[in-house]
């Protein structure tokens, strides 16, 4: 039986993708409990904070494209 060694932490930093889901979920979860307290949310557009009301940021699934966009914008903005 072949057994596989754990990623090191620069193989994880590399790829990425691990990274990735994590910083979705967490957007998902933070956008949720805002939305349940209801507050606005501070999103980064155009090198600014920027606050959505509740309401518009549509249930939890819809605003998957607002966030995945924001976090896009902001791991570009890092790498340049």
């Amino acid at each position: 039986m072949k057994t596989t060694r754990p990623r090191t932490i620069r193989e994880i930093m590399l790829d990425g993708t691990l990274i990735d889901e994590a910083m979705k979920k967490a957007a998902r979860e933070a956008l949720a409990l805002y939305k349940r307290a209801g507050v606005p949310v501070p999103v980064w557009r155009d090198g600014k904070t920027v606050w959505i009301r509740p309401e518009d940021t549509g249930p939890p699934d819809e605003g998957d494209s607002l966030k995945r966009k924001d976090l896009n914008e902001s791991r570009s903005k890092r790498l340049k």
